[in-house]
């Protein structure tokens, strides 16, 4: 009788241990080991981020850029890479006007040290990639479709229909991203609707 236990209790014991063997082959981990990501690939996951930055012009009404930068703002070290903010000027230098008479424009109103040096002013908002994009893909669409952008003829600067909010929202729509501006349509004349 104690050799029949003792053939149980171990035909039991290999019976649990064959079972657990088979029962982690389809663990989905099984198999894969930790791996530390460089920073190169922490940056393709990660990068940088994409951004809308108001800065109010007359009656309440709002001037937007896009700005690109290397990290997250929340990040102290961040770098800004790019803005891309377009107004009334020359389609042949390019030269602003004050008048807001001319054609729709690549502008440097504020530059890349400017954003830096006081992101608050700008009230920047994060926009959200295309579905399926990381950051860092995003980041270099927004790029490549603002230069493409701005290598397209210049259309005539309209206040109130083509104007700085009519580039900044072409080049985020054409880029995949999305965003619902934190100012209100009627504060954003030109703004194309998505």
């Amino acid at each position: 009788m104690k050799k029949l236990i003792i053939f149980l209790v171990f035909i039991l014991c290999f019976g649990m241990t064959c079972w657990a063997e088979t029962g982690l082959e389809t663990t989905l981990f099984t198999g894969f080991e930790a791996q530390e990501l460089t920073s190169e690939e922490v940056e393709l996951i990660s990068g940088g981020e994409t951004y809308v930055g108001y800065t109010p012009v007359i009656f309440g009404c709002y001037h937007t850029l896009t700005v690109v930068t290397d990290k997250p703002i929340s990040d102290p070290t961040f770098e800004v890479l790019h803005v891309f903010e377009s107004g009334a000027g020359s389609s042949s230098s390019g030269s602003s006007s004050s008048w807001g008479i001319g054609y729709n424009v690549k502008q440097t109103y504020h530059e890349t040290w400017e954003v830096k040096a006081n992101p608050g002013k700008y009230e920047l908002q994060l926009v959200t990639p295309a579905a399926g994009m990381s950051i860092k893909e995003f980041d270099n669409k927004v790029i490549d479709v603002a230069e493409a952008y701005f290598n397209e003829k210049p259309q005539l600067y309209l206040a109130l229909h083509r104007n700085c909010n009519t580039t900044t929202s072409t080049i985020l729509a054409r880029a995949g991203g999305y965003i619902v501006p934190s100012k209100s349509m009627w504060r954003l004349p030109g703004w194309k609707k998505w």
